[in-house]
């Protein structure tokens, strides 16, 4: 389904009506309590994303001419050093603009600004929401530190757009009979109307986002899953 445009948003509800199905067909209260979480974080994040998007057309609209120029995606087998290589680069950061894990989630130049505001204040307030941050990284993501280390504040590749529209691998996290459900997989094998939503809506994040950190940086992504959809 579009709102207007893909460019704007896209969501294939179809196959959000498919999980739901699959996850409710049987009865399991562990994983029915748990759906019920996500699916609700899901249409939180949904509401939120389309009020920044809004807010990006009202007071950013210029972000519809930044041309990405030159971006640097980083792909290769996953387990094979790419985050290390990733976080590596982005140290150049007079040079590279790159998404953190916090902006992934509302890839959009009006919460790219309030987020920068936000750590402006926070920077000259005794780092309050950077340590309250910390804590919660240490509570959600520390068992991931020997596999894939992640935080709100650390470099991360930008695969949640791709999970807004049912077209990620990473979906398999909070809906456990994703992998029942064809057409989410391999974005290549959809049919041309599906490739160019999501990848419309993939390019506004960026033209967004750029707009918001810097258009005469060069973009870099780490994505291992994008490998197929170049």
């Amino acid at each position: 389904m579009k709102y207007f445009s893909a460019g704007f948003y896209y969501v294939r509800y179809s196959i959000l009506g498919k999980i739901i199905y699959y996850t409710y067909r049987r009865f399991n209260l562990r994983v029915w309590l748990l759906s019920v979480f996500f699916i609700f974080q899901f249409s939180l994040n949904q509401v939120i994303h389309l009020i920044f998007r809004i807010l990006d057309d009202v007071l950013f609209f210029r972000y519809r001419k930044v041309k990405i120029k030159q971006p640097v995606f980083i792909i290769a087998n996953p387990r094979s050093g790419t985050t290390y290589l990733h976080r590596l680069i982005s140290k150049d950061d007079d040079r590279f603009t790159y998404t953190k894990f916090a902006h992934t989630f509302f890839m959009t130049a009006s919460f790219t600004k309030f987020a920068n505001l936000v750590k402006w204040i926070d920077r000259h307030t005794g780092n309050l929401i950077r340590n309250g941050l910390n804590k919660i990284d240490e509570v959600f993501w520390g068992g991931w530190e020997n596999i894939h280390s992640m935080g709100f504040n650390k470099a991360e590749e930008d695969e949640l757009p791709f999970a807004q529209t049912m077209m990620s691998i990473g979906n398999f996290i909070p809906f456990p009979y994703y992998h029942l459900i064809d057409g989410t997989k391999f974005l290549d094998r959809e049919p041309p109307s599906v490739r160019k939503g999501v990848m419309d809506f993939y390019e506004s994040c960026v033209k967004r986002f750029v707009y918001a950190t810097g258009q005469e940086k060069t973009y870099l992504s780490k994505n291992v899953m994008s490998t197929g959809r170049f």
